[in-house]
């Protein structure tokens, strides 16, 4: 009999980004309702471990996995790591993003790419190695954590604005692609959350930025 409590048992997912913030909630979460986890990180180890840790104790099963995102052939050997040691991925979460904030008259070429490639690139590399397993399977959830302001925009922001305005579209995009295999494709855009990548934000920007938010500080991941 199917744990009405756990609908994911059974289930493998892979969140990118899992160590902190939003990702990390969302692995947490996941695995609260059953799926097993494979908990995507770049830099921090000792973060994923963490987050693996803390599933584990609360009797849920979960793996982490390195991988640079923005570069696919690391994605490709991750993917297949994934698949030969947990099986095929039934839920993606395309989570893994990072900031670098500055006007386009004073950005350099490697910090609009950097944003791009971890950002947009990534939610393309890791959506089209998963969906073979997906048809496969003949179902499959892929959830692209967008932002507010890939549609409004933000000073200082535009490469951020315009990667997650990509992911917007490439989901709507791959959802239509996709509906006649079972493979869901949906978009969730967060406003301002505290997390390590809003902790960077200049104090002034910061500023104005609550002065934007009605309540006059940012969410919370959960």
């Amino acid at each position: 009999m199917e744990d009405t409590n756990k609908p994911l048992t059974g289930q493998i997912a892979l969140v990118t980004g899992g160590s902190r913030g939003i990702g990390k909630q969302i692995a947490i979460d996941l695995a609260k309702l059953g799926a097993y986890i494979a908990i995507n990180y770049n830099n921090n180890n000792q973060s994923a471990e963490l987050v693996k840790n803390e599933i584990i104790d609360n009797d849920g099963n979960a793996e982490i996995y390195q991988c640079d995102v923005g570069n696919n052939s690391e994605v490709t050997k991750m993917m297949d790591l994934i698949q030969e040691q947990m099986g095929n991925i039934g839920i993606l979460v395309n989570n893994a993003g990072i900031s670098k904030e500055r006007t386009v008259r004073n950005m350099s070429l490697d910090e609009w790419k950097d944003v791009i490639d971890t950002n947009l690139n990534s939610v393309f590399y890791c959506s089209k190695s998963v969906i073979p397993q997906m048809i496969e399977n003949k179902k499959g959830t892929i959830i692209n954590i967008a932002s507010l302001l890939g549609q409004i925009g933000n000073i200082g922001l535009a490469n951020y604005s315009a990667s997650k305005g990509g992911v917007l579209a490439f989901t709507r995009g791959l959802a239509l692609e996709l509906a006649r295999h079972n493979i869901t494709v949906n978009s969730i855009c967060p406003g301002w959350i505290k997390t390590d990548m809003t902790d960077r934000i200049p104090e002034q920007l910061k500023q104005g930025i609550l002065t934007s938010i009605p309540l006059k500080k940012f969410g919370e991941p959960k």
